[in-house]
């Protein structure tokens, strides 16, 4: 890479001879970046070489997951580690010398794990081999004695390991356009798909396939790995491409989706629209969606009885995401009597800060509180809302969480989770949260996960406690069956939420709240 632009990150108690690479222009930058996160934008390399990396980490799961957010979307991570399976550490702990232990070391399964954990997607690795007379001699008796030696394993003293943050597939799909570009087109493709607006969001994205020369078979990779009703999904984007009288692209179109399907569940279905316009030069009024309706939360509530209003409640710091948040919201279908109202919460020193705000902001029965890139995709929301709190032995429900809280603390290390979520972490990045169903409407839980929580009782949130963004919603669960409620969550046919987190990095002030959260609780055993 002649051209390459570097940037060298060295611990304050290294010494090097800068002048030895004074025409590299290399920009030097003394940081402890084993223990706190660089100052540096995030996304700002396209390779990051550090030999030996986690050796001395005091977290490689966060060290792990500051590299991938120091690359950008195409780029690639390079270090190495010590195998923790080679035969000399065996012959040393064999014979009682544990001091290998004061160093880190891997396999290269764990290896892969910690990097799947950071959201790297692939992984490649380089044996480094030691071979040695004495060493061949001993892996011959590890293996009779029943050690595994597939690819000579047993061998490699340090993997050399190249990892990347998606696969060659997705890689082709973001070298393409920029991310913004393709966060548009995501975006159109799911209010399409939920009915908001969709002929208005079908001929936005004509266009931008018409300004950015955006193929077809391209626009088919997008929805086959975003869109989860593709039935609906069709039947709502068709008419857009009839009124602006683009039916060969869209029939281009439905047939590369037919060979993104080949072989998936949802095949016939797409095959089945596909005949369906064939011929079809003019849409049947009778096949127009029922939907694009908007019911609008922009209304006087102020003589609406406290019992029939729903008040979602969210801190914002990204307008955009808020937008997003308040078209699904405007989306949604509002029982005739009820009225609903938006609380936006701007500014907050803390999540519960803000929800302890917007709590005494309003005099709604019923509250929602949700993070601000959540958007609720089920139409029937509020309605099934109803139902579940005319259970008043209920005070709260989420979309996923835990049956009982681990010793840790952490909802998500449970053994018994329920519920589901789709989350979405970038463009082509999409995981659908799917835990066992349950029978009956609903489950009890110990917690649920803050992405959305709604409520029919007010009960304080621990402000006093957490005085960040971390155990505010475990912690509620907990208050709420303090005060004599259930918190469960409901049977979910269809995804009800879709959430939109970017990678997180769990900080220092996680492990300082989840100990709160244990001290007050007394979860850890």
């Amino acid at each position: 890479m002649p051209n390459a632009d570097i940037t060298v990150v060295i611990a304050d108690d290294i010494n090097i001879n800068r002048r030895m690479y004074d025409d590299l222009g290399i920009h030097w930058l003394h940081e402890d970046y084993l223990s706190k996160i660089l100052s540096i934008k995030k996304e700002s390399f396209d390779v990051i070489i550090g030999d030996e990396l986690f050796l001395k980490s005091p977290n490689p799961n966060n060290t792990a997951l500051d590299m991938v957010s120091y690359l950008s979307e195409t780029g690639y991570f390079v270090t190495s580690f010590k195998n923790a399976v080679y035969w000399q550490i065996i012959s040393d702990m064999m014979k009682g010398h544990f001091y290998h232990s004061l160093v880190r070391v891997f396999t290269p399964n764990e290896m892969v794990s910690l990097l799947g954990n950071a959201y790297f997607q692939d992984v490649a690795f380089m044996p480094v081999l030691a071979s040695t007379t004495e060493g061949l001699d001993f892996i011959e008796k590890l293996v009779s004695m029943g050690f595994d030696n597939t690819s000579n394993i047993l061998s490699v003293q340090t993997w050399g390991i190249r990892a990347k943050k998606f696969r060659s597939d997705v890689m082709a799909l973001k070298c393409s356009f920029d991310k913004k570009i393709r966060w548009d087109l995501v975006t159109m493709l799911r209010r399409v798909e939920h009915g908001i607006q969709s002929t208005k969001n079908t001929t936005a994205l004509l266009s931008l396939m018409d300004t950015e020369n955006m193929q077809p078979s391209y626009i088919a990779n997008y929805i086959f790995r975003n869109i989860y009703y593709i039935g609906q999904f069709i039947s709502n984007f068709i008419p857009g491409f009839y009124q602006a009288g683009r039916v060969a692209v869209l029939r281009k179109l439905l047939s590369d989706l037919e060979d993104v399907y080949q072989g998936h569940e949802d095949y016939d279905t797409v095959v089945e629209w596909k005949n369906c316009i064939n011929g079809l030069d003019v849409y049947p009024d009778e096949m127009l969606p029922a939907d694009n309706l908007v019911w609008g939360t922009e209304q006087d509530t102020s003589d609406i009885a406290p019992e029939n209003k729903v008040a979602f409640i969210a801190c914002v710091n990204d307008e955009d995401w808020y937008h997003e948040w308040k078209l699904y919201i405007d989306n949604l279908e509002v029982p005739e009597g009820m009225g609903i109202e938006l609380i936006p919460i701007r500014g907050a020193a803390s999540m519960c800060q803000g929800y302890n705000i917007g709590m005494k902001q309003t005099n709604a029965k019923y509250k929602v509180y949700l993070h601000q890139d959540v958007l609720v995709c089920n139409r029937n929301f509020i309605s099934n809302l109803l139902h579940i709190f005319a259970d008043k032995t209920i005070g709260a429900f989420g979309v996923i969480g835990a049956q009982t809280l681990p010793p840790s603390g952490m909802w998500w290390e449970t053994s018994r989770p329920a519920g589901r979520v789709f989350q979405v972490n970038d463009p082509e990045n999409v995981m659908k949260t799917q835990c066992p169903d349950f029978s009956g409407e609903l489950f009890d839980v110990e917690a649920v996960d803050g992405l959305i929580i709604a409520t029919q009782v007010d009960v304080e949130w621990r402000e006093d406690l957490f005085t960040g963004w971390h155990f505010y919603d475990i912690s509620q669960c907990k208050e709420m069956q303090r005060h004599g409620y259930r918190v469960v969550v409901p049977q979910q046919n269809t995804f009800w939420c879709i959430h939109c987190p970017p990678p997180k990095i769990l900080d220092d002030n996680y492990e300082k709240y989840r100990r709160v959260f244990i001290r007050e609780y007394g979860v850890l055993k």
